[in-house]
């Protein structure tokens, strides 16, 4: 429950700390900013049909607070991310577009989107968690057939039973997710009561 105590009560608070206190006080408050605004992006994530959240992209997106330098005036930043190096793993280079939606062309002359509308077909493309099982049509393991657009269709890789395993276009468009972005706003709702809470458990503890 949200903590009760009135503007001056709150600059009565701050009044008596000083020193490595008062550092300590902000400090701790912009952690927990940081970690809530983390929490409100992953939050925002999983409701924008993304993937599961066992994702890459899911497990990229951190919160932190940057120190400040001289060139800021000494102001220190909460920053909110996604798409950094994770532990053990590889950065997520589709964060941005995720992120702020765009068009994705291909280098050669088709992307290849994998048919998660066959069940049957998705369940070989797919790993239960939702992630692709191969990082190209050119990793699947068995044989595919390209068969050409007919009547303004889209060109196909098939297997050898007919069945349609990717669909080739010239360009796929993404709308923007705006986890970070909405993720952001409901933490910044809740700053007021996390900066009180920090500042008035170390002036008990004081």
């Amino acid at each position: 429950m949200p903590d009760a105590r009135t503007i001056d009560q709150f600059a009565d608070d701050i009044r008596e700390l000083h020193g490595a206190k008062l550092v300590r006080a902000l400090s701790l408050s912009l952690k927990a900013i940081a970690f809530d605004s983390e929490g409100s992006a992953k939050d925002r994530y999983m409701n924008s049909g993304l993937k599961r959240p066992s994702s890459n992209l899911y497990n990229s997106i951190a919160g932190s607070v940057r120190t400040g330098t001289a060139a800021s005036g000494g102001f220190a930043d909460i920053v909110l991310s996604a798409g950094g190096r994770q532990p053990g793993g590889k950065s997520v280079r589709y964060a941005r577009i995720q992120e702020e939606g765009g068009t994705i062309r291909p280098r050669g002359k088709y992307l290849a989107v994998p048919n998660k509308w066959d069940d049957a077909i998705a369940s070989t493309l797919f790993q239960g968690s939702g992630q692709p099982r191969y990082a190209s049509a050119r990793d699947y393991p068995d044989p595919l057939s390209f068969f050409p657009n007919k009547g303004g269709g889209n060109a196909t890789l098939r297997n050898k039973d007919g069945q349609v395993v990717y669909f080739l276009v010239r360009s796929v468009t993404l709308r923007g997710r705006h986890f970070l972005r909405d993720g952001l706003r409901d933490s910044s709702k809740r700053v007021p009561d996390l900066l009180k809470r920090a500042v008035r458990a170390l002036v008990v503890e004081h």
